[in-house]
């Protein structure tokens, strides 16, 4: 097996990695994972993985979340979890998930699951950037919704994205109006122009 990587925004280091707890967060086709098959992640993925740090580090650095970016088919999806240390996580990918949102949505569909994933491990530190009433999964859309806003993804792509989430909810998911209003709200926090993202939202 590959040694590990943590994706740090923007640096890789190469610790060990403990046995992951439960997920926090599952995406897509559930299956029984397998922490035998963690592999390194290919390098398309770990691109994706630098336009969600691109469009989010500014608002965490310099105490990001320190998270391993791994693949593995057994994953079904895109799952997080616990890394067993504090600030420390896992995001686990399936290959031929990934390649199937590149390929039927787009690119900015695979950034977006990303950042509602990465989402998550900013709680601890972050919760209070959004609505107190906000869940953790409705925080989580409302991260991803800032990462395409950062992103100034086509308006093609962000419409497919916003298509791809609500196709692919999170285990335990909000209905998809109120997930839709989250987004939006991280949308305009980071970019200011809600009248686009309704266009883009219809």
């Amino acid at each position: 097996m590959s040694r590990l990587r943590y994706w740090h925004f923007g640096l890789w280091v190469l610790p060990g990695l403990a046995a992951a707890g439960a997920a926090v967060c599952s995406i897509g086709p559930q299956t029984a994972y397998r922490l035998a098959d963690d592999q390194s992640p290919t390098p398309d993925a770990v691109d994706l993985a630098r336009q969600m740090n691109q469009a989010l580090a500014p608002g965490c650095t310099p105490n990001c979340p320190r998270i391993a970016l791994l693949r593995n088919p057994s994953a079904g999806g895109l799952l997080l979890m616990d890394a067993g240390k504090p600030g420390q996580w896992k995001l686990v990918y399936s290959p031929a998930f990934f390649s199937e949102i590149d390929e039927t949505y787009s690119e900015a569909a695979v950034v977006a699951m990303l950042s509602h994933a990465f989402g998550h491990t900013l709680d601890p530190a972050m919760a209070s950037a959004w609505p107190k009433e906000f869940t953790p999964e409705l925080r989580a859309d409302a991260w991803s919704g800032c990462a395409l806003a950062q992103n100034s993804y086509d308006p093609d792509d962000v419409k497919s994205a916003l298509a791809a989430l609500a196709k692919y909810p999170p285990r335990s998911s909000p209905p998809w109006a109120s997930r839709l209003g989250a987004l939006r709200l991280g949308w305009v926090k980071c970019a200011g122009d809600g009248a686009a993202f309704d266009k883009l939202a219809k």
